[in-house]
């Protein structure tokens, strides 16, 4: 089978596990689905996660430099009313200054932030990844 012919059954695979995962399927039922060993379902979901992370790091990224881009349009504005003189637009330059500092050099006084789920709860897709996770390593953990 060709490079190409594997890599295609893997994307494909890993979209099915990807959709087992969601729906609340466990390792086990996912390899016998795929046919394949349970090692390679674990390595697949390593495989999803990692890809999601550095998903969730792209998109954080994007959504920084939009910010940036609206905080220098704002200062802009800001800034011609602070050289004529308005103490008001100057006190809101100085915040706007504060704000992009904070995105540039990350946030100051590192707080901490969360994403949730609905009503304030854990997002289920990760959690459903980490209970899957969690069910292999104790299964491998029982095989040895």
């Amino acid at each position: 089978m060709s490079k190409k012919t594997l890599e295609a059954k893997r994307v494909e695979r890993q979209r099915h596990i990807a959709n087992g995962l969601y729906s609340g399927m466990t390792y086990r039922e996912m390899a016998a689905q795929q046919k394949v060993a349970l090692s390679t379902i674990h390595s697949d979901v390593k495989a999803i996660l990692k890809a999601l992370q550095k998903e969730t790091l792209q998109d954080a990224e994007k959504y920084r430099r939009v910010e940036l881009r609206r905080l220098d349009l704002l200062h802009n504005v800001a800034w011609r009313q602070a050289q004529q003189g308005n103490l008001q637009a100057i006190d809101r330059l100085l915040k706007i200054q504060d704000q992009r500092a904070k995105y540039h050099t990350g946030v100051q006084d590192n707080p901490r932030h969360e994403l949730t789920g609905a009503a304030g709860g854990p997002i289920e897709y990760l959690a459903q990844l980490r209970a899957a996770d969690a069910e292999l390593e104790a299964f491998e953990e029982a095989e040895e």
